[in-house]
């Protein structure tokens, strides 16, 4: 392992005592300087500054080793952090003076307020506009409680209600995600935090998922195993394997094998 030329003239200038606490405490990161130390000659004239150089060297190198290793790791999660707060945010609060506070403190921390509302019915028309995001909220609004917005908003947002303990102390829905007033910040923003990427995880699942077949697919599955099972005396559990593992081997999904498998078969 090779050092630039200013880094060996200083571990020589910062003497064996000093280089030997520089080894030991970057012999994790830098185990090819394990062995320089007996082979320094003892520099008498800079002993007052052994420590300084050797503090430096260990800094300098440290901190480049360190943000090497940390630098892609670091853009992933900046990266994450960016795509999770652009979830968008719905408030909604009876008093437009109450809303816009909690939007202003959320934009300071980086997350995304589509719309700030005042009444459930407005809530609602935003969350159809946006389709997915989080609803933060207080308890009862002029038209409706949180209970009744929560059963009528989209399933592809979630909601943190922000109520005094006393209403939260007489139950919150099943889903809905809680954080007592007066309210504390950080709380709110970590609550805020877990509940958005709640909702990324959802999301993902359902994109995982695959998309529901159609009558027309599903009879079509349906005569493509009735016809194994009359051909080949196959079970309808065998025919359905078959169909599955030459799905597999063909790279082509259930529907298009037994589409295959029909026309190859009627000939």
């Amino acid at each position: 392992m090779a050092y630039p030329l200013d880094v060996l003239l200083l571990l020589r200038l910062a003497g064996r005592k000093s280089v030997r606490k520089f080894t030991q405490c970057t012999l994790g990161v830098f185990p090819a300087l394990a062995f320089v130390a007996d082979f320094l000659p003892v520099a008498t004239n800079f002993i007052n500054v052994h420590t300084v150089y050797a503090s430096e060297i260990c800094a300098h190198l440290t901190k480049n080793l360190l943000t090497k290793l940390s630098t892609k790791r670091f853009r992933e999660y900046i990266t994450e952090k960016r795509r999770i707060q652009m979830a968008g945010v719905i408030v909604v609060f009876p008093k437009s003076d109450d809303a816009k506070s909690i939007r202003n403190l959320l934009v300071r921390n980086g997350y995304d307020v589509a719309a700030v509302c005042t009444s459930g019915a407005q809530a609602l028309s935003a969350a159809d506009r946006i389709g997915s995001g989080v609803v933060v909220c207080g308890y009862k609004y002029p038209d409706m409680l949180y209970e009744e917005l929560y059963e009528n908003v989209m399933p592809s947002f979630a909601m943190l209600l922000l109520a005094s303990s006393r209403a939260l102390g007489e139950g919150v829905a099943e889903g809905v995600v809680s954080v007592a007033m007066p309210l504390r910040v950080q709380e709110l923003l970590s609550t805020l935090d877990m509940v958005v990427h709640q909702l990324d995880r959802r999301r993902r699942k359902r994109r995982m998922m695959p998309p529901a077949r159609s009558e027309k697919e599903k009879k079509t599955i349906q005569e493509a195993k009735a016809l194994l099972m009359d051909r080949n005396h196959m079970s309808e559990e065998e025919a359905h394997r078959y169909l599955q593992k030459t799905s597999m081997d063909s790279g082509t999904n259930l529907v298009e094998t037994a589409e295959m498998l029909l026309a190859l078969m009627d000939r």
